[in-house]
């Protein structure tokens, strides 16, 4: 601001009571190389190396200097860190205190600040007490002998602030570039300097008006005696030409058509081949098909009947039916089982005779028994003689046959034989009925077992007849079922009738138009074969395909060839119509015009000279006031700066794999607008860009601002343009969205830096810290690799980067530093040997 340049270097800063740090502690800024911070939270269970504090410290300068931190997000926005927010836990107050040179005067700043209020702000340069009565006051004086608001803006980078320009609207960015261009005074000479070309026109509108008028005209008629002069001599040329190569167009199209036609033929004949043969395979499964169906309903229509009714039209020995049907069995079955009914019954009556007459035979011979020793129920038979033919023999003799046990008489001998010899007689007879009677109940069992026998293999001949009917009705129906899926089967693998008639009818409809093509067709057109012919793997497919392709070939031929002959006839009634070149008029006509012109206009260029030569000095100093002069030029210089800068940067940290290049979007309009007016004005070198505007006063404030307005907007957007290079060397054009995280950040910490180098240099102040927060995210180890060797490039004696502590780009570093917690309360390790990461370390 005062025009003085500041060189500001930082040599160390003191906090106390400041974010995690609540405790005093002092922290060197000078000399300390690419230095790496990073965190190590020993109190937080939740974290190793966030919350440490790092971030805090490398940012506690900026504080100091501005009263501001870094940017945070915060719903959506950004905002910087309150007094509650920089004050410790447990501290009353925050005191931040920074020391340094500038242009080698030493100078110390240092700010209390409670949870409320800024306590104190104290400022002492070259050894005098600067501080004023109010803190804001003693802000300005630090701003202006130190720059502070500039380093705070150039040196001091958030993680969310470090892409702020690369992701910043045009408004903002254009804001960006407007703090380092100073446009004030040019806008009020461009009042002026408009002015002065207003009145200049009104004094010279009259004659540049009609002189100009008279240039353009005489331009134009120049420039189409020229042409048709040309156009003339070339007119007789070029409509032989056109006509022979019509003529030869015609006949490689009639040829084309005529090889058309004879494949269109062939394919046609091959098509309709395989559509009979597919016609012949589809009638004969539809034959198929019916018969196996016809035969499954006859079967299961007789066999309903049989079901339903029991009858059949052939006569049987069982009640009719046949020997081979269900019915049949189903007669059998009932008559051997009444049969069987009846052998059972009679069976039971039968055993119940037997068991009767048994019972009375076993009761006879027990009385025969009985009776038959009945002499010794008194007396006891003699020794040595037989009961029976011992106690008889001898008429004259009476033995003794004692007394009845019962009723205690005597019996009588006589009495006793004959009651004996009937009890034999009664026995025999009893005995005699039994064994009829067990005969004929064998006989019954054995008629009846029979009859069983006969009843079980009647059920297996019918089990037997069922199972081969079932058989035969299984075969029958899985034969119309084959001979379905053969029909669905033809039909699905035959070619599309339809397909194959539109095919063919559009051979037809081409060979109709094609004349000289049809006795083709008449010669290959297919005659009905006698046997089929083999039909292809594909079905036919190949043939409908050769067919389509032969079609659409001998169509786009048909129409080169109708399109070819249009045009030659369309030249040849032209050339009947018109036996003169059309050009020869148009060359008279012109010639006179161009004449008569001559003489005035330079009459009136003589005139004017003098006038248009001033005019055209106030257009060009108006102009160079303009948005499109020293404006323009101060923008579009502090743009291309920018772009040179961020180009260079995006060189050393992408090694050339990606470019971005700033540039104004609406430069091409303006430039359209500039052709566009020296289009209607350009009579030769002497005469202005804008002179044809000259035409009255109203089109001159016009046009004057519609011209400063195109320059405005040309102004109003800035593009970032990038491009990917590939390794072949093809550049690839690429936007924000489609870069990855880390090719992002390489874009954005470029820009960052880029702008940073032009505010200072433009600024009038130079910092020799530079301060990166978390500037490594998304970048892989060669791209941090990259970013340390750009930073160690800079001519920045300190550059502090804070990071998480990876031991594989470790080494990449001159130093690294260690922000510890423990206990509530953050300290520092300091790395004591430069470009030696496993040096001693000093906790502060």
């Amino acid at each position: 601001a005062d025009g003085i340049q500041k060189h500001v270097s930082l040599h160390r800063v003191t906090v106390q009571g400041f974010g995690a740090f609540s405790n005093k502690t002092c922290y060197p800024l000078r000399n300390r190389g690419v230095c790496a911070v990073v965190g190590d939270n020993r109190n937080d269970r939740c974290s190793d190396s966030n919350g440490a504090g790092k971030t805090t410290l490398v940012m506690a300068p900026m504080w100091a200097l501005t009263g501001k931190t870094d940017s945070r997000i915060e719903q959506g926005s950004q905002k910087s860190l309150t007094k509650t927010d920089v004050v410790s836990d447990g501290s009353a107050k925050a005191v931040v205190t920074v020391g340094g040179t500038v242009n080698g005067k030493a100078f110390e700043v240092t700010r209390i600040v409670s949870r409320t209020k800024v306590v104190s702000l104290t400022y002492q340069l070259d050894g005098f007490d600067k501080t004023l009565a109010d803190s804001r006051l003693t802000q300005a004086a630090i701003n202006l002998d130190l720059g502070a608001s500039t380093i705070g803006r150039v040196a001091f980078h958030g993680q969310h602030t470090v892409g702020s320009l690369l992701d910043a609207n045009d408004g903002a960015l254009k804001s960006a570039l407007g703090e380092l261009v100073e446009a004030e005074t040019w806008s009020l000479a461009k009042e002026v300097s408009k002015k002065k070309v207003s009145d200049a026109r009104k004094k010279v509108n009259a004659s540049l008006a009609d002189l100009s008028a008279r240039e353009a005209y005489m331009r134009r008629s120049s420039a189409r005696l020229s042409s048709a002069i040309e156009m003339r001599d070339r007119w007789d040329v070029t409509e032989t030409q056109r006509e022979q190569a019509l003529r030869r167009a015609v006949d490689e199209a009639r040829g084309f058509c005529q090889s058309s036609a004879e494949k269109c033929a062939d394919a046609r004949a091959a098509l309709l081949a395989v559509d009979h043969a597919w016609a012949v395979v589809e009638q004969t499964a539809v034959e198929t098909a019916m018969s196996t169906e016809r035969a499954m309903w006859e079967q299961q229509t007789v066999t309903s009947n049989e079901e339903l009714t029991g009858e059949s039209t052939s006569n049987g020995s069982n009640g009719g039916a046949p020997k081979q049907s269900e019915a049949y069995f189903a007669q059998r079955a009932a008559a051997l089982e009444l049969q069987a009914e009846t052998l059972r019954v009679a069976g039971q009556t039968n055993r119940s005779a037997e068991a009767e007459a048994r019972a009375v035979a076993a009761a006879a011979h027990a009385a025969v028994g009985a009776f038959q020793g009945v002499g010794g129920f008194s007396t006891p038979a003699r020794s040595g003689v037989d009961d029976d033919s011992k106690c008889f023999d001898t008429a004259h003799e009476t033995p003794s046959m004692g007394t009845c046990d019962r009723c205690l008489q005597p019996i009588d001998p006589l009495r006793h034989k004959d009651t004996a010899a009937n009890l034999v007689e009664d026995a025999t007879a009893a005995r005699q009925r039994h064994v009829g009677l067990l005969e004929s109940l064998n006989s019954g069992d054995f008629a009846y077992n029979e009859v069983v026998q006969l009843l079980r293999e009647n059920s297996e001949a019918a089990r037997t007849f069922r199972e081969s009917a079932r058989q035969n009705s299984e075969r029958t129906a899985s034969a119309a079922r084959n001979a379905s899926l053969k029909l669905q089967q033809v039909k699905n693998q035959r070619v599309n009738a339809v397909v194959v008639a539109s095919v063919v009818t559009r051979i037809d409809i081409f060979l109709d138009a094609v004349v000289f093509s049809r006795k083709t067709v008449e010669q290959n057109q297919p005659t009905q074969p006698q046997d089929c012919l083999p039909i292809d793997a594909d079905g036919g497919a190949s043939a409908v395909r050769n067919a389509e392709t032969a079609v659409g070939d001998a169509e786009r031929s048909l129409r080169v060839l109708q399109d070819a002959t249009r045009l030659l006839d369309t030249s040849g009634n032209q050339s009947q119509n018109q036996n003169q070149n059309p050009h020869w008029m148009e060359c008279t006509t012109l010639q006179s015009q161009v004449d008569a012109e001559l003489s005035d206009l330079e009459r009136k260029r003589a005139e004017s000279a003098t006038d248009t030569q001033n005019l055209t000095i106030y257009k060009r100093t108006d102009t160079v006031f303009g948005t499109k002069g020293i404006q323009s030029y101060l923008f579009e210089g502090a743009l291309l700066e920018l772009s040179e800068r961020t180009g260079a940067y995006m060189e050393s940290l992408t090694g050339g794999a990606i470019t971005m290049e700033l540039r104004l979007a609406g430069a091409g309009d303006v430039s359209h607008k500039k052709k566009k007016s020296t289009s209607k004005k350009n009579v030769d070198e002497e005469v202005d860009d804008d002179e044809l505007d000259d035409l009255s006063d109203q089109d001159d404030s016009q046009s004057d601002d519609c011209f400063v307005t195109a320059g405005a907007q040309s102004a109003e957007k800035i593009e970032r343009v990038i491009h990917a290079h590939r390794p072949d060397g093809e550049r690839v054009a690429r936007s924000l969205r489609q870069l990855s995280g880390g090719e992002r950040r390489r874009c954005a910490l470029a820009l960052a830096l880029a702008h940073a180098d032009l505010a200072m240099s433009r600024g009038g102040v130079t910092c020799d810290l530079l301060v990166l927060d978390e500037v490594l995210q998304h970048l892989d180890s060669e791209g941090i690799a990259r970013v340390a060797a750009a930073l160690r490039s800079l001519d920045k004696k300190t550059v502090l980067l804070t990071s998480q502590a990876e031991s594989a780009t470790v080494s990449l570093f001159d130093t690294v530093d260690r922000v510890w917690k423990l206990g509530g309360s953050a300290g520092v390790a300091i790395a004591e040997t430069r470009g030696a990461v496993g040096g001693e370390e000093v906790e502060v």
